[in-house]
């Protein structure tokens, strides 16, 4: 985002505490709210962030060159603080949803005969998928092809579409709340009878 040491180590404090801020109280209302409303509300926050953030970075950035070395950085103050904001909007909903319900969602929805190889499986996953995103942001934010295009906006529109990806993936993940694991074995019988 072309900042100075000391903003970037702020901006890493202020991600901390907003993780810390919003996991807390998921944990607590997961329970109430149950955990799908709770995962949907994380996907449309997550997915409106990285939309808007795509448009601040597509908007909001140009080159200039610097000591002889092209460097991409925000056109104002206004549009750098947007950035984190929206960054910190992102965590926010990953942090009340996502993070930690995605971890009792697989926990429970799984048949207590499969339910080890299963959580195995969930958490590879997970892991893989953080490391595709790991992997592709640099590829995606340093391609020319799509810097020319959009600006640095491109990735995060990317993962916007992958957020609304979640939120259609819902509809086909029962509400655990409330519901015993044999109550939930029980539901996935009847579905694949259905079929």
């Amino acid at each position: 985002m072309g900042t100075k040491t000391d903003a970037s180590l702020l901006s890493t404090v202020f991600v901390g505490v907003v993780t810390l801020l919003f996991a807390i109280p998921a944990v607590f209302t997961v329970d109430r709210f149950g955990r799908k409303p709770l995962l949907k509300i994380g996907a449309i926050v997550m997915a409106m962030a990285m939309g808007l953030l795509g448009f601040t970075f597509f908007l909001g950035m140009n080159e200039t060159v610097i000591g002889g070395e092209v460097v991409s950085q925000f056109t104002s103050r206004f549009a750098a603080v947007s950035a984190l904001t929206l960054i910190l909007i992102f965590v926010a909903g990953f942090s009340i949803s996502w993070g930690p319900v995605g971890g009792v969602v697989t926990s429970e929805i799984f048949p207590n005969r499969i339910r080890g190889r299963a959580l195995a499986l969930a958490a590879t996953f997970s892991s893989i998928a953080n490391l595709v995103v790991t992997w592709t942001f640099p590829v995606l934010n340093n391609s020319s092809f799509l810097v020319d295009r959009f600006n640095h906006g491109a990735a995060y529109w990317i993962y916007g579409v992958v957020a609304c990806l979640a939120l259609y993936f819902l509809r086909f993940v029962p509400e655990t709340k409330q519901r015993t694991l044999e109550e939930i074995e029980s539901y996935w019988r009847k579905k694949s009878k259905e079929k």
